[in-house]
């Protein structure tokens, strides 16, 4: 069989994941899901299995119909992204008529609405890695393919993180992708998979409850591999890259026993840093740790159920902690519209600049269906699924309010000073980063994750 696994192409850089979409700029991810389901479908597939970044090799929707045609593909699988997915769907329609070839959609809108996204072929939802490759295995032609398929939508897998040791980076360039204000090869991996945490307007990562760790000896193998091959830098995709400890401590006695130095980036919460964790985390190589904060107001720690104790002195101590041990901070917030005000916001940035974190992000929250913050504020949402619309309800101009915050915020002086060795050390980046939060239309989530 011959199938096209495909990232869809777009007018602007941008990242899809299944749990979120944001603009790219200064900075590209690699689409490590639609990567890893391209090992497995290469793996369980008698035919060619292909391999298509769009957003990575700028190619237009013309250059996909040709590749289809001229490559004879019979199936294709897909992500749609979640705040883009109206432009992704007509791309989707388009590259449909021009070839009829079946498409093969991953998608957390169209999964949790199947029944408004009928004209879909296949909708595959969190659990598309095993649905595939069970697909695969019961399969002999495309069209036994397609009917095992569908016959998964709507069911429950078991999630297994070790269906392929390590994604295959034949597929791409590595020079396409890098980490926000990061020099050299990058790569791009899972620890693990999923997150423990209940926050309420959270859509995890594969959407599992608990933290599963892929088998240790893949990615020691992994990491290995990828250091041989003269990668300088790893950016950990991982929801939460801290979770395990006991795990940190046996990749730093690894690293160290096979002599191997990589760069480490990675997310963490901010309750799980302390002078042990910081100890092992730059013993086994982090140089930047993203923390997701969302807010100083404890009441809406409560109710955004992440209950993280807003106590600046407690919190500056585990920034300055980081730091002293070389490893940079990222702090991401987000603004309530209808719970705090503006002026809130901008109350909140002498707080923040007491914390002294390198980076700060404001992302405006998006009350997405299906998480337990959009049942809470129905009557408060502006919602639509077609096209896809899920906002709150306010006479705030938020486009204004968040770049409003990022100036008074940049502009105090130690801020600025801060920010300034990013802006010396990578000036590119930094014009095309800086300048696109002024310039282009602010929208959901653009947390870097």
């Amino acid at each position: 069989m011959n199938i096209l696994v495909l990232n869809l192409p777009f007018p602007r850089k941008i990242i899809r994941r299944y749990s979120c979409s944001y603009y790219s700029n200064g900075f590209l991810y690699l689409p490590q899901e639609l990567l890893r389901l391209a090992t497995i479908i290469k793996q369980n597939n008698t035919g060619n299995t292909f391999f298509i970044d769009a957003i990575a090799e700028n190619r237009s929707v013309k250059d996909i119909i040709k590749f289809v045609k001229n490559n004879h593909i019979e199936i294709i699988f897909t992500l749609l992204s979640l705040d883009f997915i109206d432009n992704d769907l007509k791309i989707v329609n388009k590259i449909k008529q021009s070839t009829s070839v079946p498409i093969v959609s991953i998608s957390y809108l169209a999964s949790l609405f199947r029944n408004q996204f009928q004209h879909l072929d296949v909708v595959l939802d969190k659990f598309f890695e095993q649905k595939t490759y069970f697909a695969l295995k019961n399969s002999s032609s495309i069209d036994d393919l397609i009917n095992s398929l569908k016959e998964t939508e709507g069911k429950t897998f078991d999630f297994n993180p070790n269906l392929i040791n390590q994604v295959d980076r034949s597929f791409i360039n590595p020079k396409n992708y890098q980490e926000v204000f990061c020099r050299g090869k990058t790569a791009f991996l899972y620890f693990g998979f999923g997150c423990p945490y209940k926050c309420n307007y959270c859509i995890s990562s594969y959407d599992y409850k608990n933290y599963t760790l892929r088998k240790k000896e893949f990615i020691f193998d992994e990491l290995e591999q990828l250091y041989k091959e003269g990668y300088k830098n790893i950016r950990v995709l991982d929801d939460n890259s801290t979770i395990n400890k006991e795990f940190l401590k046996e990749l730093d006695i690894f690293l160290k026993e096979k002599k191997i130095f990589l760069n480490f980036y990675g997310l963490s919460r901010i309750s799980l840093i302390d002078k042990e964790m910081v100890e092992i985390l730059k013993d086994v190589g982090f140089k930047r740790i993203y923390l997701g904060l969302e807010t100083l107001n404890q009441k809406m720690q409560e109710y955004y159920e992440k209950n993280i104790e807003v106590n600046l002195t407690i919190l500056r101590e585990k920034i300055r902690l980081l730091k002293s041990n070389g490893i940079e901070t990222g702090l991401w917030m987000l603004f309530h519209p209808l719970k705090q005000t503006k002026n809130e916001l901008y109350s909140s940035i002498k707080e923040l600049s007491y914390l002294k974190a390198d980076l700060v992000n404001l992302s405006i929250l998006v009350p997405y269906p299906g998480t337990k913050l959009f049942d809470l504020e129905k009557e408060n949402i502006n919602y639509s699924l077609n096209p896809f619309i899920s906002e709150f309800k306010t006479n705030y101009n938020c486009d204004k309010i968040e770049r409003m915050f990022y100036v008074r915020y940049y502009l105090r002086p130690l801020n600025a000073l801060r920010i300034m060795k990013f802006v010396l050390k990578y000036p590119i980046k930094s014009i095309n980063l800086f300048f696109s939060l002024f310039k282009n239309p602010i929208d959901p989530r653009k947390d870097f994750i």
